[in-house]
């Protein structure tokens, strides 16, 4: 359950003036219906949900992975309209009435990881800035954590390869970039800080 993305450079020319362009590096992300289905459901059409209708598993891992790239702009719940769930993600699902939902995230500007010039935490966020990570997973998926942290280990040499030999990034960003996700994995390494920094922030204690 994830958008898949195709980078490309794009150049583009002033209709006014033919002989003048610029290119720049962009991407494409998957159609909603597409990634739905490609997963055999729809996209749902609910304004707000109990975190527990949402897959235990997925909800989990998209938690940690926020809490890795240092993302705070998201919700899974509700979203900033009344009418519509939810915050740079997507709902899905067999039916509204169906359960379990998979929340699928997109638009990770706003990251400590990306750090664009413009990004500001998200207001009510009790952080300094957008480097600051904090963990906004479930409680009730605590159990899960052990297993999710198992697999983004699995898998640091293949995430931190692709910022490595990305051509189209500066050496400046890739250092920078690698450094960020080390410390994620420096938290996820000790058991003090893994219980402090996740375990003890996580949402919904009952």
């Amino acid at each position: 359950f994830s958008f898949r993305t195709k980078p490309l450079m794009i150049e583009y020319k002033d209709s006014e003036r033919t002989d003048e362009s610029i290119t720049r590096f962009g991407f494409l992300i998957e159609d909603t219906d597409d990634l739905a289905k490609r997963n055999q459901v729809e996209e749902l059409t609910i304004a707000s949900i109990p975190y527990r209708e949402l897959d235990a598993v997925t909800t989990t891992r998209m938690s940690l992975y926020q809490f890795m790239i240092g993302n705070l702009d998201w919700a899974v719940t509700d979203g900033p309209k009344d009418d519509s769930c939810c915050h740079n993600s997507r709902l899905l699902g067999v039916a509204n009435d169906v359960n379990p939902k998979y929340a699928v995230p997109y638009d990770f500007d706003s990251s400590g990881l990306v750090n664009a010039h413009y990004a500001l935490p998200p207001d009510g966020m009790k952080v300094k800035n957008i480097r600051t990570r904090m963990y906004r997973g479930f409680c009730a998926y605590n159990d899960l954590l052990p297993e999710t942290v198992a697999l983004f280990k699995e898998k640091k040499a293949d995430m931190l390869a692709l910022i490595r030999d990305n051509p189209r990034l500066t050496e400046y960003f890739r250092d920078d970039a690698i450094d960020y996700l080390e410390d994620f994995y420096k938290i996820i390494d000790d058991p003090k800080r893994f219980e402090k920094e996740i375990i003890g922030k996580c949402r919904g204690r009952e």
